[in-house]
């Protein structure tokens, strides 16, 4: 005798069969690498899947520059001046379908590294940052004695100032000096721009970010000259050694200096005058010449 399942019961078991819904990626981000630099596990892919969860993937379209482990997509370094930037896609797929995850990964030749914060006091005031340290060409290390300094730098557009301050570079020196001419109400920025051609190209560059404060103590600098300071012998030291002051030394001005030679010790002390109760910050920078120390 035939058996046949009831209407009610086909239905009951295409309900508990549920089908996944085809991964949909929204919002991938695109990827900037500084150029020769790979990047791995970037980030995990299925974090702007929209839809049911992928279980395989795979590059569709970009395989000379990315590959994809599990969810997680790597980056080649590419180090070709003319492969500034590359379309990349890749595809998720489940037992509803395939979705496919487009972006753009950019390639610059210069890296900016984090410039930092300076501080201008009122009602007018200046400060320097040395960039010969702060901006990498690609393949090379460190910059300070590579000959190549970026183009963009020429061009006055590569430099962008808030208003209530200005900035400009120095191709010379390789200073970004800040400046501002009234008192600042708060927080300014200046954004540079690093790439390899005379004018800024969209499609090769990086930049960064300088953050400036006003300078809200009322003797908000230590003063130049060796007169405000007091150096003595620290702990078991010998001496103090040689102190001078450098009228230029790395970029900076009137640069406080200390020779010592083994077992000369010193600390050195300048009183500055705060309003009462409020809590600052002070800063100090120290560079040496001295291989070991």
């Amino acid at each position: 005798m035939k058996k046949s399942l009831s209407l009610l019961a086909i239905i009951a078991l295409m309900a508990t069969y549920a089908i996944a819904q085809a991964p949909v990626y929204i919002g991938v981000p695109d990827v900037k690498l500084y150029a020769g630099k790979s990047l791995s596990s970037a980030f995990d892919l299925e974090v702007y899947n929209t839809k049911d969860a992928a279980t395989t993937w795979s590059v569709v379209t970009g395989t000379d520059v990315a590959s994809i482990s599990g969810s997680s997509p790597n980056y080649y370094g590419l180090v070709e001046a003319s492969s500034t930037w590359r379309a990349v896609a890749f595809k998720g797929v489940n037992e509803g379908g395939e979705g496919i995850a487009n972006q753009v990964v950019k390639y610059s030749t210069y890296l900016v590294k984090k410039l930092g914060r300076v501080a201008l006091g009122s009602p007018s005031d200046s400060a320097t940052v040395d960039l010969s340290a702060m901006v990498n060409a690609a393949g090379t290390p460190s910059y300070p004695g590579n000959a190549v300094w970026p183009e963009s730098f020429a061009d006055a557009n590569a430099v962008v100032a808030e208003s209530g301050i200005t900035a400009s570079i120095d191709t010379g020196t390789k200073l970004l000096t800040v400046s501002n001419s009234a008192a600042l109400s708060g927080k300014k920025l200046v954004r540079i721009e690093a790439g390899p051609s005379a004018t800024i190209n969209p499609a090769d560059y990086d930049k960064g970010i300088l953050q400036v404060y006003p300078n809200l103590v009322v003797n908000g600098k230590f003063n130049s000259g060796l007169s405000d300071w007091t150096t003595q012998v620290y702990g078991d030291g010998t001496g103090i050694g040689t102190v001078t002051v450098e009228a230029n030394y790395l970029g900076k001005t009137n640069v406080f200096k200390v020779a010592q030679t083994p077992g000369q010790k010193a600390k050195t002390t300048q009183v500055i005058s705060v309003t009462p109760n409020q809590w600052y910050t002070a800063r100090a920078k120290v560079a040496t010449d001295a291989t070991n120390i």
